[in-house]
């Protein structure tokens, strides 16, 4: 079935209180927090500008994932932490003292440095395993003080050892490189879903590889374009383009890749735990923001209008909607006593795409009316769940 040929149902808005969706629920709760942070630091004349790009695991399905955090915070950020503030933290230290007001002088073009990092959720199976990508990039000036870097990983947490798995474990490095003569299928769909056209004269080398969902894997690799020469010996061989890519297998296809890791996860019974989490302790310009307000927020509009945004400005992603995925993800939001929305975070998972889809259409939320504590205007923490269901289209 095309995507043009699915159709969005109508969106599922109830309004429901935060604690009225995590207190005695039997389903597991997760909390995946998602900022961006722009930074432009100073050390001495030299210049470093900061973007992270984070889509951070707090909990898991009611699992605490201290292993990922740490994990997270060694490899992309190099620092000791297991929180994504000390993280965060943690690693614009090591740029200098952020500006807060203007240049007092125009700064040296040559000493700038560019930092980029992401942290990109790219895989989860609830109850088993959640998956991310890590990026990071440091483009130095002629004459800045870094240095250049690159990193580009790609990881699979087992939600029920705490491993961190990559690539070795993931896949079966041996039958990857045996994927042209003994299972066709793989080649195939690697060529078929790959973000660039691989030609014909390419060789495909799968550098990183992370479970996406059932039966579904991740890989990127490097397209090598080679010319053979005039004759068989190898030093006639010359490697004239390399182009990194991603691509996807699926099916029997990546069920025949998977490496004995992945396969004794995917055969335990997935974990969760539907204890409460802990309470959420962010503050707004100093204060608290409030679980159990009198009066909750609600959207200029009311419910009614609240669908009406939503169903104009969610874009239903389109490899979800290709291969079927769907289910009801759940948000939750700061309204502030100004009624503008702050640190939307997932706390019922249903895909990657999905999930990144529901928290950028509420990010961009107009004001609301704010909450109310004791007569005045307070910060309220508020959940909607949204539902994506696709149906057939003529």
């Amino acid at each position: 079935m095309k995507i043009r040929n699915l159709i969005l149902a109508v969106l599922a808005v109830a309004w429901m209180p935060t604690w009225a969706q995590t207190e005695g629920s039997s389903v597991a709760m997760s909390r995946i927090s998602y900022s961006s942070v722009h930074k432009l630091c100073q050390q001495g004349s030299y210049t470093n500008v900061v973007d992270l790009q984070l889509e951070w695991p707090e909990w898991v399905d009611g699992l605490a994932v201290k292993p990922l955090q740490q994990f997270i915070a060694k490899t992309l950020f190099g620092v000791e932490a297991d929180s994504r503030k000390a993280a965060v933290a943690g690693y614009l230290e090591k740029f200098g003292q952020p500006v807060t007001g203007q240049l007092k002088t125009i700064p040296d073009d040559s000493k700038f440095s560019y930092i980029n990092c992401k942290l990109l959720e790219t895989g989860y199976q609830r109850g088993r395993f959640i998956s991310y990508r890590l990026s990071r990039t440091v483009e130095p000036g002629k004459n800045a003080l870094l240095k250049g870097d690159t990193l580009n990983l790609l990881i699979t947490y087992d939600l029920a050892t705490g491993d961190v798995l990559q690539m070795s474990q993931v896949v079966s490095k041996s039958k990857l490189s045996r994927a042209y003569y003994s299972n066709r299928d793989v080649l195939a769909q690697v060529v078929k879903n790959a973000s660039i056209d691989i030609p014909q004269n390419c060789e495909v080398e799968i550098l990183a590889a992370c479970l996406v969902g059932e039966n579904r894997l991740l890989l990127d690799g490097n397209c090598v374009q080679v010319d053979y020469g005039d004759d068989d010996s190898p030093q006639s061989n010359v490697t004239y383009g390399v182009t990194p890519f991603s691509s996807w297998v699926s099916g029997s296809a990546a069920e025949w890749l998977y490496g004995s890791a992945a396969k004794k996860m995917l055969k335990r019974q997935p974990v969760m735990s539907a204890e409460a989490l802990p309470a959420f302790n962010d503050s707004v310009e100093g204060q608290p923001v409030i679980m159990d307000c009198d009066t909750p927020p609600t959207f200029k509009g009311g419910t009614n209008g609240l669908r009406e945004y939503l169903r104009q400005n969610i874009v239903y992603p389109k490899a979800d909607g290709e291969s079927g995925v769907g289910g009801r993800v759940l948000v939750t939001f700061t309204v502030d006593t100004t009624g503008q929305v702050r640190f939307p975070y997932v706390s019922r998972q249903v895909s990657p795409l999905i999930d990144s889809e529901a928290v950028r259409v509420v990010s961009l939320m107009p004001r609301w009316n704010p909450g109310m504590k004791d007569g005045k205007p307070a910060n309220c923490l508020f959940s909607i769940p949204i539902a994506f269901h696709l149906h057939s289209g003529k």
